[in-house]
């Protein structure tokens, strides 16, 4: 049996807790648990179908776990199932039970799925099957039996997708084009990889504070990946080695935190970045008192879209300590088949010095940098860049590679020869003897109809999609009133748009508003706000 849902912490906290993957695990019943070459092992499972284990989810918006084949010789007894429920908070739930989901096996090459919303007052949902990313069959049905599949399954996510809110998918793609047969309850039969249940009506937004998994009839869990994901200023972030990610804390000042970093050089975060065209993350500040360790750096990795690369690494910066008040900056645009770019040294808008070098170092720093950005510029084509500019004035000394040295507070890289169009789809950071990244603001940009769309608040954009009638979709708006979108409109004279119709169905709440503020110059003000005008229901 598999249940998924957020339990209550009632199991409390065991001396056999285990860290992995960032997370704290704790032993249920019997069981215990053991590392061994980045594996976490659950053992010493009975029957009684109370042992297992307890994964702390640390207010996540979504989790996956990935393990061993539980039944490889079909050899398990009917009725082995194994039970994960989780615990979490959306819409008048509150740290308490929200669905259940379980596998139990029923018969040779058999084994039942079944799911259980009714913690979250649901009773129907939509079962999808998929092949890959095809979709290739569905059903509507109500709590309880879902489908039967010819393997148990190997991995299960669930959470909230931030386009149709919550959902659990079980998985059977542990190798690539890796299917089974499901056969769903109303007798339909699919070849697929993936079940995905979205329950009608659930909360659009939540978190996850635990998931416990029970196992009965099945010897060990052998998990060899996990990784959590979280919200933050619109795009998704997820785990990286061991890294821990915790979210935006009510009532304090909206930050991502980056912690439990080791030494391996693989713990950090990837960010999804939505196919945008440049992004921009701001951080604290890394070593405030020049306390950090020789060799200690973050590296930033660039995945996306341009030229003949598809969804692949185009290109790497790295800041490392190389000394007292000393960080050198390294930038690596190989995978875009480049050798040459230009560095340029700013302070504010005034271009103070620049070289023109290769990959490898670039430049060395008496400040460790604050912000980066990285994309396209609708001028000069891709770019890397990082600042030091965190208060206004703020600049730090930089000496090129080729000796020259100037005061700056940014450093702008371009590659001789980039694409000069593309999309980014991830950016990965890493670090090593490095405490914790703690990001304090991040904003990603869309070019729509030959206009840059910035991100507002935690505002998600969606550009284009290919085959699709052109819009620009800002999602992820919730009730704080400072999502949104930043439209540039370049010194236009005058601007037109449209959008669909906001209210179809008369089903938004009083109070319900948007408002659009303009800003320009005209008389005596200078690039102000010069009017704004706001429609609301009432």
């Amino acid at each position: 049996m598999l249940l998924l849902g957020l339990l209550y912490s009632s199991s409390g906290q065991s001396a056999d807790c285990s860290p992995y993957a960032g997370l704290q695990h704790c032993p249920l019943g019997t069981a215990r648990l053991d590392l061994a070459e980045g594996q976490l092992v659950i053992g010493n499972i009975q029957d009684s179908g109370q042992d297992g284990v307890s994964i702390q989810l640390n207010q996540a918006q979504a989790f996956e776990a990935h393990w061993q084949d539980l039944d490889p010789l079909d050899a398990l007894p009917l009725k082995a199932f194994w039970v994960g429920r989780v615990i979490g908070t959306a819409g008048t739930i509150n740290n308490e039970l929200l669905a259940s989901v379980q596998l139990t096996k029923a018969g040779t090459s058999n084994y039942l799925v079944s799911a259980d919303f009714t913690p979250l007052h649901l009773t129907q949902f939509t079962a999808e099957v998929y092949r890959g990313s095809t979709l290739v069959g569905q059903w509507a049905g109500g709590n309880g039996p879902v489908a039967s599949a010819a393997r148990p399954n190997w991995d299960v996510e669930l959470g909230w997708d931030p386009e149709r809110g919550f959902f659990v998918k079980i998985t059977w793609h542990r190798d690539s084009g890796t299917t089974t047969t499901l056969r769903l309850t109303d007798g339909t039969s699919y070849e697929g990889d993936s079940l995905v249940l979205w329950p009608v009506g659930a909360p659009r937004q939540g978190t996850l504070s635990e998931l416990q998994i029970r196992a009965s009839g099945i010897p060990k869990l052998v998990f060899t990946m996990e990784q959590h994901f979280v919200q933050f200023n619109g795009l998704v972030h997820g785990s990286l080695g061991s890294a821990t990610l915790t979210g935006p804390v009510a009532g304090a000042a909206p930050t991502l935190t980056v912690d439990n970093l080791g030494a391996s050089g693989q713990d950090g975060v990837a960010i999804q970045l939505n196919q945008a065209q440049s992004f921009e993350a701001h951080w604290q500040d890394l070593d405030p008192q020049d306390a950090l360790p020789l060799k200690a750096f973050w590296e930033g990795r660039v995945i996306g879209t341009a030229g003949t690369i598809n969804n692949g690494l185009l290109a790497s910066v790295q800041l490392t300590k190389a000394g007292t008040s000393n960080y050198l900056v390294s930038a690596d645009f190989t995978p875009l088949h480049l050798t040459q770019f230009t560095a340029e040294v700013y302070r504010g808008s005034t271009l103070v010095g620049q070289w023109a070098g290769g990959n490898g170092p670039v430049v060395n720093a008496a400040k460790p940098n604050w912000d980066v950005e990285l994309g396209w510029d609708p001028e000069r084509g891709f770019f890397v860049k990082i600042t030091w500019h965190r208060d206004s004035g703020t600049t730090t000394a930089l000496r090129l590679t080729d000796g020259t040295s100037y005061e700056g507070d940014s450093l702008v890289l371009w590659p001789e020869g980039a694409p000069r169009q593309g999309t980014l789809s991830e950016l990965q950071i890493r670090a090593t003897a490095i405490p914790k990244l703690v990001f304090t603001q991040e904003q990603h940009f869309v070019q729509f109809n030959g206009l840059v769309h910035g991100s507002l608040g935690s505002a998600t954009l969606t550009g284009p999609m290919a085959g699709a009638v052109s819009t620009l979709t800002v999602s992820n708006l919730g009730s704080s009133g400072q999502d949104g979108v930043s439209i540039q409109l370049n010194q236009a004279q005058s601007f037109e748009a449209h959008w669909q119709n906001l209210d179809p169905q008369d089903a938004l709440p009083l109070k319900a508003f948007w408002e659009g503020r303009v800003i320009g110059t005209a008389g005596t003000i200078n690039n102000g706000q010069l009017a704004s005008v706001q429609l609301t229901k009432a």
